[in-house]
This record gives C-alpha cells, structure tokens and sequence, in this order.
C-alpha cells in the first residue's frame, strides 16, 4: 500500500465519521445540539 492509498483511506475514514456525527446533529433538538457544543 502506498502513502497516497493510506492518505486516501484516512480521509475517506474521516468523512465517514463527519457524516455520521452530521447525522446525529440531524436527530438531536437544537437546545442538546448547543450543550454537546459547549
């Protein structure tokens, strides 16, 4: 595996948990949304 495979994976693997955080946001009433933030 080369570096630029590696470095892909890592991001792929990053948006991945940003989708799923996203999609959590989604689901959480906006004043939870603000305590989990702060």
């Amino acid at each position: 595996m080369t570096m630029d495979d590696h470095g892909v994976n890592i991001i792929k693997r990053n948006f991945a948990k940003l989708f799923t955080f996203a999609a959590e946001l989604q689901k959480t009433p906006f004043h939870r949304k603000v305590d989990s933030i702060t």
